[in-house]
């Protein structure tokens, strides 16, 4: 069966605590390195494995890699994440033996522009519940795991990886509202706050406050009177996704129905 082995390249703690703290039963990001070279950190995936289509395989590289941005982003906060970058790569390395070592991969001969990969579900594989029971780091690995059955933290995680300006921000705004069933729904039953709300909606629309920065481009539009700067937006919307998944999809529970399936 074909193995994949991904370079990652990302912050060194972000790595370092994937290597030591976080097991997945969908993903393994792990260090071996040579101390005259540095740290070197790789991700393997059973999803992936298997997979001789070269496209396929780094779309579903690409896939996983966003559901554990999101999840990161969530965990640590937006700010904090995004300001530390994502995890990435640039290329996939394959073996056909059973039982590779790293010396053992090769390149695809093959040259393949990553960014026209689109990313694809990455999900292959169903798992068994001693699999799921070995799951460590549960606010990132459950959450990736939660992806594969739900669509709306699929979607939240997908959206969040992307970054943290006024439109993604927006973006990610818009799916909480319209999975509690609006704006006015959102806020009620995520118990947020209402001033902080009109604030970030009115700066992320005005263009007369944020230029081409802004969600919407020129409509003669006032500025608004409360503004909001990009560092509060990012802890406000932040702070409504986990106020969303605490209430609608809760981990402990899910993990609690993955253990008694």
């Amino acid at each position: 069966m074909r193995k994949w082995l991904v370079p990652l390249s990302g912050n060194s703690q972000v790595l370092y605590n994937f290597n030591n703290c976080v097991r997945s039963p969908d993903f393994c990001i792990f260090e071996d390195s040579e101390d005259h070279l540095g740290e070197a950190y790789f991700f393997e995936s059973i999803h992936v494995n298997g997979e001789t289509d070269i496209r396929k395989a780094l779309g579903r590289i690409k896939g996983l890699l966003e559901l554990i941005n999101g999840a990161v982003a969530i965990h640590w906060g937006f700010n904090t994440a995004f300001a530390k970058h994502k995890i990435s790569f640039t290329e996939a390395l394959f073996s056909d033996l059973e039982y590779p070592d790293i010396d053992d991969y090769s390149r695809n001969s093959e040259s393949i522009n990553l960014s026209e990969v689109p990313p694809l579900n990455p999900f292959t594989k169903q798992l068994t519940t001693q699999e799921v029971s070995k799951i460590e780091g549960i606010n990132i690995s459950l959450r990736v795991r939660m992806a594969e059955s739900r669509s709306e933290v699929l979607t939240l995680l997908r959206q969040i990886s992307h970054g943290s300006d006024w439109r993604n921000l927006y973006s990610i705004w818009d799916s909480v509202a319209h999975f509690c069933g609006g704006e006015k729904e959102a806020t009620k039953k995520l118990a947020l706050d209402e001033q902080q709300k009109r604030a970030f909606t009115g700066t992320a629309n005005s263009f007369g406050a944020l230029g081409p920065a802004a969600r919407h481009g020129e409509k003669g539009w006032e500025i608004p009177s409360e503004l909001m700067t990009l560092v509060d937006a990012n802890d406000f919307v932040h702070g409504a996704v986990e106020s969303y998944l605490k209430k609608f999809h809760c981990m402990r529970c899910f993990a609690r129905g993955l253990l008694d399936a």
